[in-house]
Formats: structure tokens, sequence, C-alpha cells
């Protein structure tokens, strides 16, 4: 993951903690809920992260996020078209 970030902080010229922190929240968002951390007790939590990037206009806070949910996008829509067909038949 290092690797990339680094590129992606090379190559497309992003900010490192914008690529980084968009990264932790598509991996949050690929788990779905499925793993719950024990944080005291019975008291467990879920390893869902809320994120936001904030910076100035152009700062590019856009890309980075866009590049991590990629593959979350592409297989939600094959599920979705999978689902579509299966409505039509």
């Amino acid at each position: 993951m290092q690797s990339i970030i680094l590129d992606m902080a090379r190559y497309e010229n992003h900010k490192t903690e914008f690529i980084a922190t968009a990264m932790l929240s598509a991996v949050s968002t690929a788990m779905e809920g499925s793993y719950r951390i024990r944080i005291k007790g019975d008291w467990q939590s879920s390893a869902a992260l809320h994120i936001i990037l904030v910076g100035r206009p152009g700062l590019g806070k856009t890309p980075p996020p866009e590049t991590a949910y990629r593959p979350i996008r592409k297989h939600d829509y094959a599920l979705f078209k999978a689902y579509k067909s299966e409505l039509e038949a």
C-alpha cells in the first residue's frame, strides 16, 4: 500500500495525506461492517470510518477517493447488472 501511495504522490502529484486517508476509507467500506472490535467488556464497535478531506479549492481532494473507490464501484455495478438481469428474467 505504501508503494501505491508514493507512486500516486510522485506521478499524479496528489498529497500523500489525501491518498492514505482515501485508501483507509475505501478499505473500511469494503469491510462492510463484517468485522467488529471489542473496545471494553461487552462494548463493541464496527471498523467504519467516516472521513472528510479538508483543503482549499484545487488542492486535489477529489482524485484520491475516486481512485480508491473505483474497484468498489466496479463491483457494485457488476452486482447491479446481475440483479437487473435476474429481475428481467
